[in-house]
């Protein structure tokens, strides 16, 4: 890279560079080593009607004690404290809507995409962190996270990223009584619980996994 730069710059005049003498003129150079905190409010990440809020709102009305329990940081005791399982779930569950089954993906993306940095809100977590939350209360959290699939796709609040074949995105429709006549609550846990499952089966796989997955859907459907 470096040799090309220099043959494609090799025809221009050669610049003097200032001496360094302390009576020479100053001007700031690029510190491309340097780390950089960013300034910025979480809240003005998303706007009013972000999906990311939804989830968050819907978190917040669930009956979480099945999770706090694994929590074992006191308050007056040594150590550092878990994340907050609200954040963690509500995060997974922001995951499951979007076809998302990595855990380092969400690492990536609650780093990286408005709406999980949103939910993360400065949380420390990394993908172990992420992982061990799907796998140490399974039962429990796959039940919350089908509960709530199945609930804010029938309520018509979210739409979901594609785990068919077909790889196209399916949005719930706008009349929550047509989503009734369509399919009974149970059959939308069905479904929420098989996406659940599908997905579980990623969290320990490369932070690709899932684009994979739904790229090698849309050629499918393409070549079909």
């Amino acid at each position: 890279m470096m040799e090309d730069a220099k043959e494609a710059f090799g025809g221009l005049a050669r610049q003097n560079t200032p001496m360094r003498h302390p009576l020479a003129v100053r001007y700031v150079e690029a510190q491309r080593t340097a780390v950089v905190f960013e300034r910025f409010e979480f809240d003005a990440l998303i706007g009013a009607d972000h999906p990311a809020r939804v989830v968050w709102s819907y978190v917040q009305q669930v009956d979480l004690s099945g999770l706090f329990e694994w929590i074992r940081a006191g308050v007056h005791t040594p150590g550092q404290p878990p994340p907050d399982p609200r954040v963690v779930l509500a995060l997974w569950l922001y995951a499951c809507i979007e076809g998302v089954g990595s855990a380092r993906q969400l690492e990536r993306l609650s780093e990286t995409h408005h709406g999980f940095r949103w939910l993360r809100g400065g949380v420390p977590l990394n993908y172990q962190l992420l992982s061990d939350f799907r796998w140490q209360a399974a039962v429990v959290v796959d039940r919350l996270l089908t509960q709530g699939v199945a609930t804010l796709w029938s309520e018509g609040l979210v739409s979901l990223a594609s785990l068919n074949d077909d790889g196209i995105r399916i949005r719930a429709s706008a009349s929550t009584s047509s989503f009734r006549r369509l399919a009974t609550l149970e059959r939308l846990l069905r479904e929420a619980a098989e996406r659940i499952a599908q997905l579980r089966q990623e969290v320990d796989g490369g932070p690709d996994i899932s684009n994979r997955r739904l790229r090698a859907a849309r050629e499918r459907a393409l070549r079909e």
